[in-house]
Formats: C-alpha cells, sequence, structure tokens
C-alpha cells in the first residue's frame, strides 16, 4: 500500500525480495539448532568457582563453555569428532560383520542358557563328578593271578563289555574279587562295569553291585 509523506511525493515500500519469490526465502539463514550436533567438550560436573551443577547437555555444545549462574569460564577438554557413518562397500560389508557377530553372541547365549538347564536338572552336579560310562559286564574267563590285596584276590577277567550308545566289546581286567563275590567268576554272570569314555579297556567291576 503506498505510504504518504508529509510534504513529499509518495513512495512506495518495496521488500528486499521479488514480489514472485516465496516467503521462506525473503528470510535469512537460520544458524543449526546446537542440540541437534554432537557434543564437542568434555565439562565438569559442577563448576569449580561457585560449585553450581553444570547442563552438560549444553555446555558440551556450546561455542564457549561457561557458568550460567557465575559466567566463569569452564575447563573443557576437546572430544574428537564422530566418525562417518560408513558408506557404500565398507557400509554394506559392516552390516554383514555386524550381523553375523549378533548371531554369535545370541547362539553363545542359547547355549550357555540351555547349558544352565541342564545344571539344574536333578543329579546334573553328581553325574559331572562322575566321567565314567555305566554298564553291564558279562565273564567270559577269570585266571587267578596268585596275589592278595586288601581289597581281595587278584584274578585276570575276560569280560564282554556293554555300555549304553556303544557297541559291545571285549577287554580283560586285572581286579581284586572280594572273598564274598568270588561267585561272579562263573562264565556268563553279569556283573556292573565302568568305563572311561577316553580309555574303552580302562574297566573298572563293582563285584558288590546288583
Amino acid at each position: 500500500m503506498p505510504t504518504c509523506l508529509p510534504g513529499g511525493p509518495i513512495e512506495h515500500r518495496v521488500d528486499d525480495a521479488s514480489p514472485g519469490e516465496p516467503a521462506m526465502a525473503r528470510k535469512k539463514d537460520q544458524p543449526p539448532d546446537p542440540m541437534s550436533l554432537p557434543p564437542r567438550w568434555r565439562v565438569p560436573d559442577q563448576c569449580p568457582h561457585c560449585g553450581a551443577r553444570v547442563e552438560q547437555a549444553v555446555q558440551s555444545r556450546a561455542d564457549q563453555p561457561a557458568c550460567k549462574f557465575c559466567n566463569e569460564p569452564l575447563p573443557c577438554e576437546a572430544l574428537p569428532p564422530p566418525a562417518p557413518a560408513p558408506t557404500g562397500f565398507e557400509g554394506l560389508m559392516g552390516g554383514i560383520v555386524q550381523g553375523a557377530m549378533n548371531n554369535a553372541m545370541a547362539q553363545q547365549q542359547a547355549m550357555a542358557q540351555q547349558w544352565m538347564d541342564r545344571m539344574s536338572q536333578p543329579g546334573a552336579l553328581a553325574a559331572m563328578s562322575d566321567p565314567f560310562q555305566h554298564g553291564r559286564g558279562t565273564v567270559k574267563t577269570a585266571k587267578d593271578l596268585g596275589s592278595d590285596t586288601a581289597e581281595g584276590h587278584l584274578y585276570l577277567v575276560d569280560l564282554d563289555v556293554a555300555l549304553p550308545g556303544w557297541h559291545p566289546y571285549t577287554a580283560s581286567v586285572s581286579t581284586a574279587v572280594p572273598s564274598d563275590a568270588a561267585g561272579k567268576l562263573s562264565p556268563g554272570t553279569q556283573v556292573a562295569v565302568r568305563v572311561h569314555p577316553g580309555s574303552p579297556q580302562d574297566v573298572k567291576v563293582d563285584w558288590r553291585a546288583p
């Protein structure tokens, strides 16, 4: 609208931008919001001058960190700039590696949970302390070795060994037989045995077990 000035000609107010220019283009560029930027400084929790609490979220992004209560400058340490996000092939490979690591961690956690569930079962700890496989042995032959021990008389016994999940096999065992179990040396008698998994010929006979 024309503006009338006393004693002078009629003048027209002209905007800086042309009439066809959008309103947003007429505004000057606004500076970015400091809170949208990453922190630049490491600042203390409290002001060393007045003891006031420091707004770290604000002062760590300020151009010149200062206490808002006493206006004294705050001691600060420059932070390294954030690493740029990987792009292209590097970003793709990084995502693949990260996914593989996440899958491996998930598998480890699942295995750990399975182990904990297994250990929570009754008798699990007792099974861990006994590394032997338990089964049955059938006496084939027994040879007197002519020696006595505190556990009994020594015999060399040939056994057919049967263990759960194992193929039957034959083992020769030098064993002390208590006098009250001598009747079990007859061929065809079954006895309780335990075998170390790493040494199938390491057969222990429990002559008093049923």
